[in-house]
């Protein structure tokens, strides 16, 4: 036998339903505030935080806060979880990046009370980072490519009524 804990069926089911359930959400806030208390009852982990372009969702009654490290006022996306980040590492906060191909979103911070009992699931954590990851992608993609069109409908509109106008 291994010195490694037994991955529990029951966590891993509540993870792999979690991650079933994140297309549902019906936007990107209730998402994150979905993985954030969700993924903090992982054994071996006292408490959780989503980290999205600055924007802070914890697990537990704090909600939603700035990241205290984000350029205040700016207007420039945050580049996520910089070296000044909340979470560090040397008070047991492991880092799971929300990053696709394209872009890096932010992180999911899991705070491991027991590093030898979270250790088998931080697997399953970087799987729903990255299911997080594509779903905020995707989303901002079918809002742009959405607005997009309308841009074109617009267009089409003026075009057909000038069109119009001269015959």
């Amino acid at each position: 036998m291994s010195g490694h804990p037994s991955l529990d069926p029951a966590v891993l089911g509540r993870v792999l339903m979690l991650q079933s359930a994140l297309q549902e959400t019906p936007d990107e806030k209730r998402l994150v505030e979905m993985v954030a208390h969700g993924l903090a009852g992982i054994p071996g982990v006292d408490a959780g935080a989503v980290c999205v372009e600055g924007a802070l969702q914890y697990s537990d009654s704090r909600g939603t806060q700035a990241c205290p490290a984000a350029p205040a006022g700016t207007g420039i996306p945050f580049p996520a979880c910089t070296g000044a980040c909340p979470f560090p590492e040397e008070e047991g906060w492991r880092k799971v990046e929300l990053r696709t191909s394209r872009h890096e979103y932010g992180a999911i911070f899991l705070r491991a009370r027991d590093r030898a009992l979270f250790e088998p699931y931080l697997a399953f954590a970087g799987n729903t980072a990255n299911l997080v990851a594509l779903r905020i992608e995707n989303d901002r993609s079918a809002a742009e490519l959405n607005a997009l069109n309308r841009g074109l409908d617009d267009q089409v509109r003026e075009r057909t009524r000038q069109v119009q106008e001269s015959e």
